[in-house]
């Protein structure tokens, strides 16, 4: 025995009929969310701190003013979310927001960031080791430039690096030579003359 709804599947989610002459346009999408929430007996407020969605934002919504929300992607998850919150088919709310004419193209799912996996941060080794090469490669490249500027410019040495020549000390005139030279002339007169040499005997 055939059941008299067996071709349609259950669904928790009222199903919106597209196809009625009472057919949900743009301008009725505020107005069916808002409904939907007031025959649950939800406050704005609490809708809005359980959705993490702004007040003003789900004000906007039911009061078709999409002006006031933030972007076209912003749009399409907010009315999403929100028509999915209270228990409503939120792919057939968005296919009537689409045919307003509102937006073209948008991708209604939702791209948030998320967290860098730990394993694609660097290693706080890895920083250490790198940071260490490049104190090092700055301390060769600074005393090889150092080394290169000294050889290049051998007058950059301070005057007081170089040594000084010590004094020469000055000869006095000694006594003792002139006796010396003295003594040989004589000798040397002597040996050549035998007679002045017997004189200078005697006188001695």
């Amino acid at each position: 025995m055939n059941h008299p709804d067996s071709n349609h599947p259950s669904s928790d989610k009222p199903v919106i009929d597209s196809n009625t002459d009472d057919k949900m346009s743009v301008n009725s999408i505020g107005q069916i969310l808002r409904d939907a929430r007031l025959s649950q007996s939800k406050d704005i407020q609490e809708v809005s701190n359980t959705l993490k969605i702004r007040q003003i934002y789900l004000e906007a919504i039911e009061n078709n003013d999409f002006a006031q929300l933030p972007g076209k992607i912003y749009i399409i998850g907010f009315i999403k979310t929100y028509a999915e919150y209270l228990q409503l088919d939120g792919e057939e709310i968005i296919r009537a927001y689409k045919s307003g004419g509102l937006i073209e193209t948008v991708n209604t799912d939702l791209i948030f960031p998320t967290s860098v996996p730990e394993d694609g941060m660097p290693n706080k080794l890895t920083l250490l080791f790198g940071f260490m090469i490049a104190i090092a490669s700055y301390g060769g490249w600074h005393y090889f430039n150092n080394n290169v500027s000294s050889i290049e410019n051998p007058g950059s040495l301070n005057k007081s690096e170089i040594p000084k020549p010590s004094p020469i000390a000055k000869l006095k005139p000694n006594n003792s030579l002139s006796t010396i030279q003295t003594t040989t002339r004589k000798n040397t007169v002597l040996k050549t003359d035998p007679l002045k040499r017997e004189e200078e005997i005697k006188n001695a």
